[in-house]
Parts: C-alpha cells; sequence; structure tokens
C-alpha cells in the first residue's frame, strides 16, 4: 500500500505486468539512489512489504509453470527469507539464479548453505565476490564459490567485463565502452538479460556477452530503466 505501492503497481501495470500476489495490509518500502560525479551510485533502503514473503502467497503459484526462479540476497536476509527458501526446497528441480549483494554477511548462514545445497547459479560483483570468500582474487572466489553450489558462477568486473567458471571451463567477456551517466540498475539488467539469453538457448558466454552490452547501455541513461525504443535501434 501507500505512495510508493500505487507507484509500482500502477507502472506495472502500463507494461502489461500484473501479480497473482494479493495487496498486503503494509506499505510499500522505496530506495534512494545517490549519484556521484562519477556516475558510481550507493543506496538507501527502506524495506516494506516488497521484501516480505508470507507462506500463503506461494500456495497461489503453481510450480508447474515455471522452471527458472531470481532471488537476491536483500529477500532473503529479511526474517520472511525462511519461507522463500522453503518454498524452494520443496521444488529442487526448479533452476535458482541467486544474487547474494552487498550484504550477504547479513544473510544467516543456515539459510546461506540451504541455499547454495539447491545448486544456484551465482551472479555478484567483484567486491562482493570477495567479501563472501574472503579470496582476495575474483578467479579464486570463483572456485571457492563452485565449490559451494556445484554451478556456475558469475562476477561481474565493470569496464573489465564479465568472468564465469563453470566447474571446466572459464572466461573473461570483455566489455562494451560506454559513457557512464550512473550505474543504477546496471547489475540488475546484466542478470536479467543473462536469464532470458538463456532462456533462449543460447550459450553461456553468448548470453553473457548480451547482459554485458545490455548493462553498458543502462549505464548511458539516468536512472534504471532502458527506454524501449532503445531495444529498437541498440539490440
Amino acid at each position: 500500500t501507500g505512495l510508493y505501492g500505487d507507484f509500482v503497481r500502477n507502472s506495472l501495470r502500463k507494461r502489461g505486468i500484473t501479480s497473482p500476489i494479493p495487496t498486503p495490509d503494509m506499505e510499500n518500502g522505496c530506495c534512494y539512489c545517490f549519484v556521484d560525479s562519477k556516475g558510481e551510485r550507493s543506496f538507501i533502503s527502506y524495506h516494506g512489504a516488497e521484501y516480505r514473503f508470507l507462506p500463503e502467497w506461494f500456495s497461489l503459484l503453481d510450480a508447474e509453470e515455471f522452471d527458472t526462479v531470481y532471488i537476491c540476497g536483500l529477500e532473503i536476509e529479511e526474517e520472511t527469507g525462511e519461507n522463500i527458501v522453503a518454498f524452494l526446497e520443496e521444488h529442487p528441480s526448479l533452476q535458482i539464479y541467486f544474487a547474494p549483494g552487498p550484504r550477504a554477511a547479513r544473510i544467516s548462514r543456515n539459510l546461506f548453505s540451504r541455499i547454495c545445497s539447491l545448486s544456484p547459479i551465482l551472479h555478484l560483483n567483484e567486491k562482493e565476490a570477495v567479501d563472501l570468500t574472503g579470496v582476495p582474487v575474483y578467479r579464486d572466489a570463483a572456485v571457492s564459490l563452485y565449490e559451494k553450489t556445484k554451478n556456475i558462477v558469475i562476477i561481474t568486473l565493470a569496464d573489465q567485463g564479465c568472468y564465469y567458471y563453470d566447474g571446466v571451463h572459464s572466461a573473461l567477456i570483455p566489455s562494451f565502452p560506454a559513457v557512464q551517466v550512473d550505474t543504477i540498475g546496471a547489475g540488475d539488467a546484466h542478470i536479467g538479460a543473462v536469464i532470458a539469453s538463456r532462456k533462449l538457448g543460447v550459450s553461456l558466454s553468448t548470453a553473457i556477452e548480451t547482459a554485458n552490452r545490455i548493462a553498458a547501455a543502462v549505464v548511458e541513461v539516468s536512472g534504471a530503466l532502458l527506454p524501449d525504443e532503445a531495444f529498437d535501434t541498440a539490440f
């Protein structure tokens, strides 16, 4: 509910997106992004209803209708993160993409271990990978994370590109040049592009190359949303 809840719901509705989840009797939170002169961003999040997942919501979903799930650490760290993990454990055939995020240390070790046991594909940036593992070199951090999940680890490296390790193969996929306005939404755009590309059946390296291209386009615009018309000309 509230100002931000109405804003999100109406914005999604304009794009033909509706949620099967009823509106909870709780205010939606918000995220304030601060951008410095170089376009780098930090943020302050006020968590509301959008971060708290109730058990009864999952009963409204037919797990047979989808095969892929994306979760992020900001949702898992909440007290209701247990409800998300329990649902995933009940449906082990689901392919999980997991972005632990910059606050992964706030996720309970028990929940984190339970997620890793479900073999998620991890998506995180270099600092997050190093902080999460305590390993100072991202390539070694990727190996350490793979040992926990036994699945693909994707580490974004800003203008260096993106590195992946799948237990056998590894590669650094170059970035695309971009004039940076701000970095808001770049990570979300990247993982979204990876998932969408993989669902289209392309190789992992091609999916990451596409994601690098889209993330580069996102940092060239103000805010998190890439205009629809950009896809008509750039992609």
